[in-house]
């Protein structure tokens, strides 16, 4: 406050060093703080009123009594003008942009705010389907106005993209979203009192400053972009860990998958770019990473030619044939010997080009049928390129010298295209709506994300021997999918609205046989390690808390280097390193970790979340004198505590002396319950 009184004095003075008539000046001093309203200043401005020709009435806050034909009137005195400039002020967002916009069942949109606003990100509002507001209140506008304009302009051109491709005239948001936003912006909103001794205006929603969601959303920009991008984010992580199987990370890998559920890429055309890289392609090219990760070396070991073969069976056919590379498989009579060696006929000539800078596949002339033995079976077999259940490829003879469609360039180092190439095949026969396996494998696993197990379980062994828990629905879901070109969008929404999707979790009268197999209660899945960062991230309010680590200076002192790294990255290492599978273990199943356990009971990084700081979940709850469990149980648990819960909590923490120890102990033990840890 002593800095607001500080700024207003430099005001003052320079009005009146600038302002010749001491009466004109005092009346020209704003008396309000900064920022209730913006001070008029530019160069001309003040000097205006030393001018002859230049009058200022000041009517001390009261206002012009009529306006007449000749001019205003103002205690009884008339002032003839010839031009009258009408510039008294309007409300902002509350006359002009939103009058006479009509929505269902005409209702004004004015009628609708009367009792304070409601959006969905400042841009929708149930109701007003195809109606886009931008820079309007609850949005964002703590870093950049054309920044927040962009992202949101960025936003409705998703909505409107998403609107056309999937054949909907209208995008209208629902009441419980809404209700949602209302909330965040309530939550986030911040300190408002400081400008309730402010004249009116769109500071205070004209006087109405004690409406707390109609101002701006006061979580940052940050988090503002992070509330709109986190669904693309939940994708790319989630088919990340499923794809690589945390064998690393790499930025042109992330930047396809980025891209492609931002631009809700097809299924097929993903898969397609997964085994078939093109180079010259900058959006798709670190798909090649699929492949080139698989072929690296490790230590002394051959380059792993099986385990790729092995993975492009798992992955998008929904067979482990890893146990019939040398044999028929000894216990699914299924999977064949011939159906392994197909596959590997597909890869076994493939290398990592070293010649980018980015992950490239090339490829060696392949000139006859791959050959193998069985430890079973006398003689020697061979086979070229084949799926299970389609036709086996030829291969074409070609005279040496003559298999490079472009040959090697020794200057540059690139490797040559041959003309007849395994993997532009296995694009073609792989992801089609002709491959059945490859459309049942893919619906099972889009299935598996949303609810946590697969109608095949486990996803990588569709056998007779294992049969989906409801065929007519996987194999339905498998054509339908097919059929809308491989939308992942319209498939996760089809199980989102479904019946069994919005199951509870909770076991009640009846249930107490039920099977996960059977989806009679929802199935208490795993969240990945990604998925508890944030988590545990949104609900200590830590976001906000988070620094811009963009700086790369390298000297530190001491100090710095013995104090807890905070940037994201580091923050997610330690996630990862906790509750994160072991590189090429699927991550399908609930697997508490004593690393885990301990990562929450005593690491440094939870511990240090816990600590108050301005707007953290800490720093609310120490602002109550009681009821602390609902809204310590709402941002943990995203539901309100039972009856006994929220005695025990509120007895607990109203019971000891120390207050601030005590909320921090009932956060810890919210966030270290498996309720926080799963998603039911």
């Amino acid at each position: 406050e002593n800095a607001n009184i500080d700024y207003m004095m430099r005001i003052h003075r320079r009005i009146e060093q600038e302002v010749e008539d001491p009466e004109v000046a005092e009346s020209l001093k704003p008396w309000y703080m900064f920022m209730c309203k913006r001070p008029c200043f530019h160069n001309e401005y003040l000097p205006t009123f030393n001018r002859s020709n230049v009058h200022l009435v000041d009517t001390r806050g009261e206002g012009i009594n009529q306006i007449t034909s000749k001019g205003p009137v103002f205690q009884d005195h008339e002032y003839e003008l010839d031009v009258l400039i009408y510039a008294t002020g309007f409300e902002v967002q509350k006359t002009g942009i939103y009058n006479q916009i009509l929505g269902e069942g005409a209702l004004d949109l004015q009628d609708k705010y009367r009792e304070g606003m409601r959006t969905v990100f400042g841009i929708h509002s149930k109701g007003y389907p195809n109606l886009f507001v931008m820079g309007g209140y609850q949005a964002s506008f703590q870093f950049n106005l054309t920044y927040m304009l962009q992202t949101q302009g960025d936003h409705i051109a998703e909505c409107i993209a998403y609107v056309r491709e999937n054949g909907f005239d209208t995008i209208d948001p629902t009441e419980e979203t809404e209700e949602w936003w209302v909330q965040e912006v309530i939550e986030n909103r911040g300190k408002t009192t400081r400008n309730e001794e402010c004249t009116p205006g769109y500071y205070n929603f004209e006087g109405e400053s004690q409406r707390r969601q109609d101002g701006n959303y006061n979580g940052g920009i940050r988090k503002y972009w992070a509330h709109m991008e986190k669904t693309r984010e939940r994708m790319s992580d989630a088919f990340n860990v499923m794809l690589m199987e945390r064998r690393g990370v790499d930025p042109d890998w992330q930047a396809f998958l980025s891209h492609s559920f931002q631009n809700n890429i097809a299924w097929d055309q993903m898969v397609s770019s997964m085994v078939f890289p093109d180079e010259q392609n900058e959006q798709t090219r670190g798909s090649a990473y699929f492949l080139t990760k698989r072929l690296e070396k490790y230590g002394q070991n051959p380059t792993d030619f099986p385990g790729l073969a092995r993975d492009i069976g798992r992955m998008f056919l929904g067979m482990d044939l890893a146990c019939a590379q040398c044999h028929d498989h000894l216990f699914i009579d299924d999977y064949k010997q011939a159906d392994f060696q197909g596959l590997f006929a597909f890869i076994n000539n493939s290398f990592i080009r070293r010649d980018t800078d980015y992950p490239a596949i090339g490829m060696k002339p392949v000139k006859t049928k791959l050959a193998f033995n069985s430890v079973f079976e006398e003689g020697e077999f061979s086979t070229g390129p084949k799926l299970p259940g389609l036709d086996e490829i030829p291969i074409p003879e070609f005279v040496t010298g003559e298999e490079f469609a472009t040959p090697p360039n020794k200057e540059t180092k690139a490797p040559g295209v041959p003309k007849f190439n395994p993997l532009k095949f296995l694009a073609e026969q792989l992801p089609t709506q002709a491959n059945d396996s490859f459309n049942l494998n893919a619906a099972n696993r889009i299935w598996f994300l949303m609810m946590g197990r697969g109608i095949v379980h486990p996803l990588d062994l569709h056998h007779s021997d294992n049969p989906a828990s409801h065929p007519e629905l996987l194999q339905l879901m498998a054509e339908a999918f097919a059929a809308h070109d491989y939308d992942i969008k319209w498939l996760v929404r089809e199980i989102a609205l479904s019946a069994t999707y919005q199951r509870t979790s909770m076991v009640t009268t009846g249930l107490d046989d039920a099977k996960p197999r059977e989806y009679r209660l929802f199935h208490e899945k795993p969240m990945s390690a990604e998925q508890l960062m944030w988590s545990m991230i949104t609900a200590t309010g830590h976001l906000q808390h988070i620094p811009d680590t963009t700086n790369t200076s390298t000297s530190q002192t001491d100090d710095e280097q013995d104090q807890l790294p905070l940037g994201l990255d580091d923050i997610r290492a330690d996630f990862l390193s906790a509750f994160a599978n072991p590189p090429r273990e699927p991550e399908t199943e609930f697997a508490p970790s004593v690393r885990g356990a301990l990562f929450v009971l005593n690491g440094p990084r939870v511990l240090d979340w816990l600590e108050s700081r301005p707007d953290n979940l800490t720093a609310k709850l120490e602002t109550l004198e009681t009821g602390f469990a609902t809204p310590l149980y709402l941002a943990v648990l995203s539901r309100k505590p039972t009856q006994e819960e929220a005695d025990k909590f509120n007895q607990y923490i109203e019971s000891q002396s120390d207050k601030s120890t005590a909320i921090k102990q009932a956060i810890w033990a919210l966030l270290a319950s498996n309720e926080f840890a799963i998603n039911h």
